[in-house]
């Protein structure tokens, strides 16, 4: 799932090492997108029966030529293979009056399409829903608004710029159905899709669930996540190029995270985004959990490692400093925590992670390799090579690595103190 960059997993919607992990031991998401998959798999050998699924492979090639000629007209046929009914006149009722607006709806879930983008940024900017869209019939989103429907100038403030010259005559004699001015109208104003999703789960009784279909992308957004900025984006033009059709691969996460029959739930259960939500959060938990014991027992260690040196050196150690070198030892783990950070982000040039000579000298993986080796003989036990090089990355995050790019000033400068618990 790491690969899969046509994903995004904007804020953590999901935990991230849930929605990363390919470990088929514990919880994650290719796990449940597997295991749907496989259900899928089985409704399919019945006679007549065709999922998402298999409506989305048996029209990939359709919607990828689509999205390269006609990159709006390539909604209905992805909300088509995806399982959404034929959009219609939806209505919710808000603090402001009662909300207008085409889409497609299903048990908690309802369908948007919006004006094909090339970023998912616009559709909190400039990108508009491409059906009308009205407060109490007046309108505040989509395209112009006709001489028989009122704009709402207080709700789109200067967003109202939009409508300079939209009122063409062609737009006035194509018709009163939203859906005639949205074909005459390639652009719409107003509210941007963003705000419309705020505006949709503030009503009284909101769905779950939002489907944005824009083109080649697709955002998922839930109810209570949305307010925190959580959502999930899906570039659905990369998908259908790549047709990784395997069991738990790109196409399958993607299908899994956006069609009808796992966004939709019935009146006795939830969806099976909801449960893969809730099952998520509590992994979460449960990881927390897990690495607040192994913190706690790092620290022990290192601690104990720490009065084993004191007592070698014949150094008396009082209550006192047992606190103190509890202290230490925590600032000390949270150093190591920053160093495998930064070998693993090697974008980021804070260590040398790659370079052949960094990864055989005081690469943590060789550390790793030493330690795991129980020392042989006393001297050996209390040495402090470990200690020595750890004290090396951590000089040379501090000072820089590259004589050419100079280390920028920084609050934290290694010492004895600080940067060695010994």
């Amino acid at each position: 799932m790491a690969g899969f960059d046509s994903i995004i997993n904007v804020d953590e919607l999901l935990p991230d090492f849930y929605f990363t992990s390919t470990d088929s031991k514990g919880d994650s998401l290719t796990k449940r997108v597997r295991n749907r998959i496989k259900d899928f798999a089985d409704d399919e050998k019945t006679p007549g029966i065709l999922t998402s699924w298999g409506r989305f492979k048996a029209a990939r090639a359709t919607i990828q030529q689509t999205l390269l000629d006609q990159p709006g007209q390539a909604t209905p046929l992805i909300l088509e293979a995806l399982g959404y009914r034929a959009p219609k006149r939806v209505t919710f009722e808000t603090a402001q009056g009662q909300l207008e607006l085409t889409a497609s709806t299903a048990d908690g879930v309802v369908a948007l399409a919006a004006e094909p983008v090339a970023d998912i940024s616009e559709l909190e900017t400039t990108a508009r829903p491409t059906n009308t869209v009205t407060r109490d019939e007046r309108w505040i989103a989509g395209p112009a608004p006709r001489n028989n429907v009122d704009t709402e100038a207080a709700d789109i403030g200067e967003e109202n710029d939009d409508l300079a010259g939209a009122d063409t005559a062609e737009t006035v004699n194509a018709g009163n159905a939203p859906e005639a001015i949205a074909a005459s109208t390639p652009r719409g104003g107003g509210l941007s899709v963003f705000k419309l999703l705020t505006e949709i789960f503030l009503a009284d009784e909101p769905p779950v669930f939002i489907l944005v279909a824009a083109g080649g992308w697709l955002v998922v957004a839930e109810r209570d996540s949305w307010p925190l900025g959580k959502y999930l984006a899906i570039n659905l033009a990369a998908v259908a190029e790549r047709a990784d059709t395997t069991q738990a691969g790109e196409t399958a996460h993607a299908v899994c995270l956006t069609c009808r029959e796992n966004l939709s739930h019935l009146p006795e259960r939830d969806s099976w985004l909801q449960d893969t939500l809730a099952e998520s959060r509590k992994a979460a938990a449960a990881v927390s959990d897990d690495l607040r014991e192994a913190i706690r027992q790092s620290v022990e260690l290192i601690g104990q490692d720490v009065a084993a040196h004191h007592r070698e050196a014949g150094i008396t150690l009082t209550p006192d400093d047992g606190e103190l070198i509890g202290r230490q030892a925590l600032r000390y783990l949270y150093r190591i925590m920053f160093v495998l950070f930064a070998e693993e982000s090697p974008e980021l040039e804070i260590l040398p992670a790659g370079v052949p000579e960094y990864e055989a000298g005081y690469g943590t993986a060789r550390l790793k390799e030493l330690i795991l080796s129980p020392p042989t003989g006393l001297q050996a036990s209390l040495g402090r090579h470990v200690y020595d090089s750890l004290q090396v990355i951590f000089r040379l995050i501090s000072t820089g690595h590259n004589p050419d790019k100079p280390a920028r000033d920084d609050t934290w400068v290694p010492d004895d103190a600080a940067g060695d618990p010994g």
